[in-house]
């Protein structure tokens, strides 16, 4: 049975079923569909050979980095070739962005999930080019870089205050948490949940991730000093309890009111965060933008 975005009863707080999530995924992403219709693109994009030395090089040092103490990519095993064979392909395939810090991570998850490498290929060409901001993935990583600062002021006006110094020790913690998708940060069965959300709705669930997990550590982070204690208040997530137990983390991103953030508030802070040049619409005060998202959130509770 197809499962289309339009018919698709996807519900948060339940997620998709283990057994289903690789058709379900292969769906919603419309990676089942590109895949049906470039029959042999991807083992010609393997057979090619003038592919960058320097790009075949940073693959094989990150494949050793990658998921060190699951059994599935240990040294000599059949899916740590697999997820080289997708990164080598996707850089092939779009040579603008060829490979990035982090996919080795991303791609490395979506081979745990569909098991085939074809498929975690194409899965990976959707969740890049059509589901996550185009200036994720690109050299300087710019859409990353701004979407830490994007969160850093939702959190300050909903949970935190902080000055500009503490705003540059957030980021240091929270660009993993982007370039990863909370891959490594948080635990598996989390994560899993996490992008379920992803790959239906779009990139606002990684918001609401994020300002839930300041949330949880908000008396720790009011009291902390120094680099040291911000890395601290903002890690070790994998033990955390209200963490580790999935079903009560994606209730809190979907009914604590301060996890709740629009598209339109995303796009309205980001917008502030980009050159003037480029931005959608005129220069506002910050401040107004984040209350407006405060006041939103106050008379939709």
């Amino acid at each position: 049975v197809k499962v289309k975005k339009k018919v698709f009863s996807f519900k948060p707080s339940i997620g998709v079923p283990h057994k289903y999530r690789a058709k379900v995924w292969m769906q919603l992403t419309n990676a089942q569909s590109r895949m049906e219709n470039s029959l042999g693109l991807y083992q010609d994009l393997l057979t090619r050979v003038d592919k960058d030395f320097k790009t075949l090089e940073q693959i094989e040092l990150d494949i050793h980095r990658t998921f060190p103490d699951n059994k599935f990519f240990k040294d000599g095993n059949e899916d740590r070739k697999k997820l080289y064979n997708v990164l080598i392909a996707f850089a092939e395939y779009n040579k603008d962005i060829g490979y990035c810090q982090g996919m080795n991570y991303i791609a490395g998850l979506i081979l745990l999930v569909v098991r085939e490498e074809e498929k975690a290929f194409w899965l990976l060409v959707c969740l890049i080019e059509e589901i996550l901001p185009e200036d994720y993935f690109c050299r300087k990583m710019t859409g990353i870089t701004r979407d830490c600062s994007v969160l850093g002021d939702l959190v300050k006006d909903r949970i935190l205050g902080s000055s500009e110094d503490q705003d540059d020790q957030w980021n240091l913690v929270t660009v993993k948490w982007f370039i990863c998708l909370y891959i490594d940060v948080l635990p598996i069965q989390t994560t899993l949940r996490i992008w379920d959300c992803l790959l239906f709705e779009g990139d606002t669930v990684l918001f609401r991730v994020g300002i839930t997990l300041f949330n949880l550590r908000s008396s720790q982070l009011a009291r902390a000093s120094s680099i040291v204690d911000v890395m601290d208040g903002l890690g070790n997530f994998t033990i955390e309890k209200q963490v580790v137990n999935c079903h009560h983390f994606m209730n809190l991103l979907f009914e604590d009111k301060l996890a709740k953030v629009s598209r339109e508030i995303i796009e309205e802070v980001r917008d502030e965060h980009r050159p003037v040049q480029t931005r959608n619409k005129p220069k506002r005060m910050k401040t107004m933008l984040i209350h407006q998202c405060s006041n939103r959130l106050a008379m939709s509770s």
